[in-house]
């Protein structure tokens, strides 16, 4: 899709046309948002203590909330990077896939466990559709190229941050 990006000057912008026609960035700002949401539920739910259980891997409330704390401010600037900056609209598919992954991730644990794992609740009516909006609308307006950098980037932050779950603390 061929966004409409007005000069003036030495500044250029998107126009309200391009970002009504861009379904990545409508559905770009919800990221964010949902994140706080799913980071919520998984605190009050006790995720520390039920990934601690699973896992045999002490995970701090503290460790949690920093490294989550730290994602957010990531996740909200490269939102706000991919806003301004076309080349890098694939940010919305990778921050989309790390949503889908972890909802995923949430639904599978719960049903192997029997158990509730914090953050299913969100991840299944807020993560799960959003990651997968996400998906849909970066392969219908991203290049195949993008559009596949985007999906691997987003699997290795998933990766990225288990593995520093893992390292407990």
């Amino acid at each position: 899709m061929g966004d409409k990006i007005e000069e003036t000057g030495s500044r250029s912008y998107l126009s309200p046309v391009t970002v009504h026609r861009s379904r990545l960035l409508r559905l770009g700002w919800l990221l964010p948002v949902t994140y706080a949401a799913h980071v919520f539920e998984e605190w009050r739910g006790g995720f520390p203590a039920w990934w601690s259980r699973l896992t045999g891997v002490e995970l701090s409330v503290e460790r949690f909330l920093g490294l989550n704390e730290s994602a957010l401010a990531l996740m909200t600037v490269g939102v706000v990077t991919a806003y301004m900056a076309r080349q890098l609209r694939w940010l919305f598919v990778a921050f989309g896939a790390v949503a889908a992954i972890n909802a995923a991730a949430h639904l599978v644990a719960s049903a192997a466990t029997l158990s509730y794992s914090p953050g299913a609740v969100t991840g299944a009516l807020l993560w799960l559709p959003l990651g997968w909006l996400i998906l849909r609308a970066g392969r219908a307006e991203l290049s195949r190229r993008s559009f596949a950098a985007g999906v691997s980037v987003g699997a290795a932050m998933h990766a990225v941050v288990a593995l520093l779950a893992l390292l407990g603390g």
